[in-house]
């Protein structure tokens, strides 16, 4: 621990000269990350900073947060990739060379637990990058891209393509997220969660779930896991064709809709082309939202 300092906007700073990025958890907490893969916790009314980035042996650590939901809304978990790092004493690896490992924080606890990593077996993680994992905004859950379950029963599923797991923190559980028809949901990418499990949003290219198939792009797709219901938004209202949609979709902390940015051609009328962002909400149309509506075309 050590006293915080401040600049003119009552933001922690810290020392060197990496570009940081400032989350506000709440009033009381904000969380720095800094793209050479270290991150702190400042404690507005302690004027305390807690450095996270330091493995069980002492050492500076690079820990990568997530892109998508790093940490949840309390600021209690704060999810992260490190590289051959070990930050949790009790599941060390043999061979900490090549992996690649998914962590919780909590900041509670102060305690580092591995939840993944890049090994073959159930859940191992399918090593990405930091829009593979993120958390719920209730603290519940971790979701992320994992290897095929290892079982002889999965082994008609393709080996090589990511498979979508979701790890409950209180249980300490795993669970490979299931379609609307019961399989395995794969080829996808940029996962996210809503409060207990119920939505998931993520993209893919995969025509099982997609309404409008998209050999060229990402397309956005919402699931509804209480209703079973799979929604792909990023269907232009336009041409009625797949539009550009590659950049990341988080799912509402409360299951009722997807936040997403597009790029390209137009999906909703009246649009001009360029970069738009977006969300659905009941009745599962898209819109844009009136904050964002000073910044587009």
């Amino acid at each position: 621990m050590k006293a915080a300092e401040y600049d003119e906007n009552h933001q922690p700073i810290e020392a060197g000269n990496t570009a940081r990025t400032p989350y506000q958890v709440n009033d009381r907490l904000v969380i720095v990350s800094d793209y050479s893969g270290k991150f702190s916790i400042t404690d507005l009314t302690a004027k305390t900073t807690r450095i996270m980035n330091i493995d069980i042996y002492g050492n500076e650590a690079t820990n990568w947060l997530s892109y998508l939901r790093p940490f949840s809304d309390d600021g209690r978990y704060i999810v992260y990739q490190t590289i051959r790092n070990q930050m949790d004493a009790e599941n060390i690896s043999e061979d900490p060379s090549n992996e690649v490992a998914i962590y919780i924080y909590d900041s509670v606890k102060d305690k580092h637990t591995k939840i993944s990593h890049s090994k073959k077996g159930n859940h191992a993680y399918a090593a990405g990058n930091q829009y593979s994992y993120s958390i719920s905004a209730d603290g519940k859950y971790v979701i992320y891209t994992a290897r095929r379950p290892s079982d002889p029963e999965y082994s008609h599923y393709e080996e090589f393509t990511n498979y979508l797991v979701v790890y409950n923190i209180s249980s300490q559980t795993y669970e490979y997220v299931t379609d609307v028809n019961g399989k395995l949901i794969h080829n996808i990418a940029t996962p996210s969660i809503s409060n207990d499990a119920e939505s998931i949003a993520f993209t893919t290219r995969n025509d099982d779930y997609l309404s409008v198939g998209s050999q060229s792009s990402y397309q956005v797709v919402y699931f509804d896991r209480v209703n079973n219901k799979m929604i792909q938004p990023s269907v232009s209202q336009v041409t009625g064709a797949p539009t550009s949609q590659t950049i990341h979709p988080v799912v509402y902390g409360n299951g009722k809709g997807v936040f997403w940015t597009g790029y390209g051609a137009p999906l909703l009328e009246g649009e001009s082309s360029g970069m738009h962002y977006y969300i659905i909400d009941e009745p599962a149309e898209p819109i844009i939202p009136e904050i964002c509506l000073p910044y587009i075309n």
